[in-house]
């Protein structure tokens, strides 16, 4: 177990207008809904904080996925406001004892506990840290208790993360793996990047 408290948000309240369907419930390479895999991958390497932001149409399903997991789902009924009301929903559901928290998009699946574990290791405090691939840098993020407690906000939820995290120090360290800058946008990116991810694994 880790001797510092970790968080994650994991955003999956988005209308997945592009995929036509919803996103968290997409299977990955070995059968598993994306939000079932991801908050697996989360349990695994000993997070005790895990808030999953839903949307009015999957909260119940996704009760259904994650139902033995500790987690807790955040319900965002006013979706159209934004990546960033999403946000702020979740990091206020977080213990006051939380140090750091991930920022984990539920429509970037392909994470696991090596990706995780080296995040936590080049977290910082008053930082927000994430990792790179070929100097492209990728998801979730890790962002220090100064920062995400700024994110309660209400004044920031108008506002872009990327742009929001400007005004703090960052730390960006390469990895040697592809799958941090995997987003499942559209049935295209699905096919391609899930199939590419099974056959890997086989």
């Amino acid at each position: 177990m880790n001797n510092f408290r970790l968080g994650v948000v994991i955003l999956a309240a988005g209308n997945s207008s592009r995929m036509k369907m919803q996103k968290a419930l997409l299977k990955d390479q070995n059968g598993k809904s994306f939000v079932l895999k991801i908050t697996e991958e989360y349990t695994k390497v000993g997070f005790e904080e895990i808030v999953i932001v839903s949307n009015p149409d999957n909260v119940r399903l996704i009760e259904a996925e994650v139902s033995q997991f500790n987690s807790r789902i955040i319900l965002n009924n006013h979706v159209n406001k934004g990546r960033m009301f999403s946000v702020s929903l979740g990091v206020r559901e977080l213990s006051k004892k939380t140090e750091y928290c991930f920022m984990q998009d539920v429509d970037r699946p392909l994470i696991n506990q090596r990706i995780l574990s080296t995040l936590i290791d080049i977290k910082k405090p008053g930082y927000y840290s994430s990792l790179t691939y070929k100097n492209k840098k990728g998801h979730p993020i890790v962002l220090s208790q100064e920062i995400f407690l700024q994110l309660c906000d209400p004044k920031n939820t108008d506002k872009v993360l990327s742009s929001f995290l400007r005004q703090f120090p960052s730390n960006h360290v390469p990895i040697d793996d592809p799958g941090i800058l995997i987003n499942i946008n559209t049935k295209e990116d699905y096919r391609a990047n899930i199939n590419a991810a099974k056959l890997h694994s086989n």
